[in-house]
């Protein structure tokens, strides 16, 4: 079994994972954002891109459950019938560009969410097909170049009217579908290695815990506290990735 190198940098790795369950197990969403420009200094942005899918996956499966009973399944299925053409288009991009560009754009695309998610914004107009289509598409854009596919379709479910429950259900039940194109799309360019997937493997466990500890602190920690330590975390990895 392949063994990765216990040294520095798996360390850091180790933490920005616990950090990304954390926030994870905290709202449901972002840890992936947290993760993407770490790892991406680290390794390279195409192992940041597969072990996130790897780790990531582990705590969507836990969520299954709760997204086929409660999730929108028809519109999971529209803005995933998007995803399709995009998760394949950001993989290409993905092993055919530059790796700084790579990490630059990662970096960019948080920062713009980031400043979104800041200020609170909702888009509150019409939600027509080709708009859910083109949100999927972005996601899918999104997921096969960097990992994360959440952003457009958190900031399009939260736009509507549905229930926590029911949002928190359908945004799990769309990462399990993006989550088994992008190993496709990953697999079909070769990158989805043993390697790299052992090394998401050793990184589950301080994921996992991290999940637990974020849950805990729901029950008990401001909410609006948290969000802003949050939102500074995630603004320096992107800067710290976009000056690297």
């Amino acid at each position: 079994m392949f063994l990765p190198d216990f040294d520095f940098s798996f360390a850091i790795a180790l933490i920005c994972v616990f950090f990304a369950g954390i926030i994870r197990g905290f709202s449901g969403f972002g840890s992936a954002l947290v993760m993407a420009p770490v790892l991406a200094l680290l390794y390279g942005p195409v192992t940041s891109a597969v072990s996130i899918l790897v780790i990531d996956f582990s705590a969507v499966l836990q969520l299954m459950r709760t997204a086929v009973r409660h999730a929108d399944r028809k519109l999971v299925v529209t803005l995933g019938v998007g995803a399709v053409a995009g998760i394949p288009t950001g993989a290409y991009f993905l092993v055919s560009l530059d790796p700084d560009i790579v990490r630059a754009i990662i970096s960019i695309i948080i920062l713009f969410f980031v400043i979104i998610l800041a200020t609170g914004w909702r888009y509150g107009g019409p939600r027509p097909l080709p708009m859910t289509m083109a949100t999927g598409f972005t996601s899918g854009v999104m997921g096969g170049l960097a990992g994360f596919a959440g952003p457009p379709v958190i900031l399009y479910f939260l736009s509507g009217g549905a229930s926590a429950l029911t949002i928190r259900a359908s945004i799990a039940g769309f990462f399990t579908f993006t989550s088994l194109c992008s190993i496709l799309s990953y697999h079909w360019l070769g990158i989805f290695t043993a390697d790299i997937v052992v090394r998401g493997l050793w990184l589950i466990p301080g994921f996992m815990i991290g999940v637990w500890l974020g849950g805990e602190f729901f029950k008990k920690a401001s909410e609006k506290t948290f969000r802003h330590v949050v939102l500074l975390v995630l603004a320096c990895v992107a800067a710290v990735g976009l000056l690297k």
